[in-house]
């Protein structure tokens, strides 16, 4: 709150989303909508003076729209839903590969018959959980805590963020039987969600961090063990690494998109990709780059560039066959042959209440 000589005192914090607020019909408290964790808002009041209580909650989760001068209360619960949907080879209807209600960021097998993807919302904790999906119908499995980054080539882990650790660190969670694998603990602080992935001989992975305040780069790592060794300069960080694993996709303000070699050498820019493109994967030939453009298009389109002449081609394209309440639809992933993809859809659908007698 802040008085009129200026002086601004903090009535409430500690909430991971909170939206939603307006005086009390009393003039003595501000009500509120926020969550500790997760998105399922509840309704709670704070004096000016810093004293919090509980006023109500719902299954869905509340937002405050107003408070009227005799005590009535405008608000909205929202089913708000991230997930992911498949376009499986000889289908030409998708399928919804979601898991729970907010399903982020979905990693695709080289073969395209199994994804890995994070669970951000209520069921998935304040760490976050990764599951594992096979595309055979079968229920998604719960791997760990964390944030996904690669499943590696032989299906055996996953390439896993642990958002909650400080620094933020990286393990490897196994996709069946047995123990998370842990590297020794540094000061690098690992960047969760913005790229990680497995060599191709499994062995090693690339990822991208910070030390202590000093730029991103991309790090190499052993799985069996030993320090974190920089691979490209400090402020060139990658996007995607190529089919032969010698070379990553970066972008920079000055360059645009290009292809810079890991054993050093000069960078190659890609033609014809576009400020508002990301590329997804190279054919497992290299020679082709799947890329999706903006992410609020309709329909969502996957194109295929040739990666030497920048040749580009309509590859596949989805609108949901209910697009009620979708704000988002974007392609995520796709496998090296192209005939499986994921897109992620955002769908928000809600209703308005007026409450009586809250107090």
């Amino acid at each position: 709150i802040l008085d009129r000589s200026g002086t601004k005192k903090t009535l409430s914090t500690g909430w991971e989303s909170a939206q939603g607020i307006a005086w009390s019909s009393s003039g003595e408290e501000i009500w509120f909508t926020a969550t500790q964790a997760g998105s399922a808002r509840a309704l709670y009041a704070v004096t000016v003076s810093g004293r919090q209580r509980s006023v109500a909650t719902t299954p869905s989760g509340m937002t405050l729209q107003d408070i009227s001068r005799d005590g009535r209360v405008l608000f909205v619960e929202s089913n708000a839903r991230l997930g992911f949907l498949g376009l499986l080879p000889g289908e030409t209807k998708e399928r919804d590969l979601s898991g729970l209600e907010w399903s982020y960021g979905p990693i695709l097998s080289e073969d395209g018959k199994t994804a890995v993807f994070t669970e951000q919302g209520e069921a998935g904790g304040a760490g976050y959980s990764v599951y594992l999906r096979k595309m055979d119908g079968s229920a998604p499995v719960r791997l760990g805590e964390g944030y996904a980054l690669a499943l590696s080539p032989d299906g055996k882990w996953v390439l896993t963020c642990l958002i909650r650790s400080t620094p933020t660190q990286i393990v490897l969670l196994p996709t069946g039987a047995g123990e998370p694998k842990t590297f020794p603990k540094d000061e690098i602080e690992h960047a969760g969600g913005r790229f990680g992935t497995f060599l191709p001989d499994g062995k090693r992975i690339l990822f991208v961090g910070h030390e202590p305040g000093r730029p991103s780069r991309v790090f190499v790592q052993d799985v069996a063990g030993g320090a974190a060794k920089p691979v490209t300069p400090e402020g060139v960080v990658a996007r995607l690494l190529s089919a032969d694993g010698k070379s990553v996709v970066t972008r920079t303000l000055e360059q645009g998109f290009a292809i810079t070699p890991l054993e050093g050498g000069p960078s190659h820019q890609i033609p014809d990709l576009k400020s508002g493109d990301m590329p997804l994967r190279f054919t497992t030939d290299g020679r082709f780059l799947f890329l999706r453009s903006d992410a609020r298009e309709f329909p969502a389109r996957v194109f295929r560039l040739d990666v030497a002449n920048g040749r580009r081609e309509v590859w596949k394209e989805l609108m949901p066959g209910d697009p009620a309440g979708v704000t988002l639809l974007s392609p995520a992933a796709i496998s090296g042959d192209g005939k499986t993809v994921l897109f992620i859809y955002a769908r928000s659908l809600s209703d308005l209440y007026l409450a009586e007698g809250l107090k």
